[in-house]
């Protein structure tokens, strides 16, 4: 009852158009999720490893699936920083209404299978306190199985300088040792979770530290993958 009168009180309205929604807890409207720029997947395959144009962008890696919403463009660029560095929270549930409601869709495909561990990116204490909420889990911890979703098995041990500041060489030496797995992960199939992903530097790392620990196949489930030469 009382939702109900803060709701009419104080009605939500679209981000991008301000016409008003009318489901608790969306920021939304169906019009201008439909005119988003996503990522598609096709009929027969559901990895975007094989697609040429992002398979270029990652000449090495550690993970063997990749699923991403979409590019590194506006708005979903402009809604990430604004979220990831200038503590706009608000955000956290426009950008979870998109991923739940494309990442649904992703699970029902006939190729997909759950892995047996979710591990959604750690942020190292000090960056953790500093920011005071890890992003990543403010915008798709909701649309995931609660059973699979691990936080005691990847542990970021030391406190990197921010990725985005770096090249792609600098990228790599920064997150030499980044992270730990002490579990015995032998035969265990492992979704990692990002935000962003360019050069794979960080998603590689933690893939590599799985894998080293016995993991057998890692995807990476990220928000967005950043375009060549942006």
């Amino acid at each position: 009852m009382w939702q109900q009168l803060i709701n009419w009180l104080f009605p939500s309205r679209c981000l991008m158009c301000q016409t008003l929604v009318t489901q608790n807890n969306e920021q939304l409207c169906p019009h201008c999720i439909a005119d988003l720029p996503f990522i598609e997947i096709t009929a027969t395959n559901i990895n975007l490893l094989y697609r040429p144009d992002i398979a270029r962008l990652f000449p090495v890696i550690h993970f063997d699936n990749l699923w991403a919403l979409a590019w590194y463009h506006p708005p979903f660029k402009h809604w990430l920083s604004k979220l990831k560095f200038n503590n706009k929270i608000y955000l956290s549930t426009a950008l979870g209404q998109i991923i739940n409601q494309r990442f649904e869709a992703y699970t029902q495909h006939p190729e997909f299978n759950w892995p047996d561990i979710i591990i959604i990116l750690p942020l190292h204490t000090k960056r953790f306190k500093q920011r005071g909420f890890n992003q990543v889990s403010q915008t798709w911890y909701h649309c995931l199985p609660k059973d699979k979703v691990r936080e005691d098995i990847l542990v970021r041990q030391k406190a990197t300088q921010p990725q985005s500041k770096l090249t792609a060489a600098k990228r790599k030496l920064n997150l030499a040792t980044a992270f730990n797995c002490t579990n015995d992960l032998r035969n265990l199939r492992i979704a990692l979770i990002d935000d962003v992903v360019t050069t794979g530097a960080t998603a590689n790392a933690a893939a590599l530290c799985l894998k080293q620990a016995g993991a057998i196949h890692v995807s990476l489930w990220v928000t967005c993958i950043t375009p060549l030469n942006s």
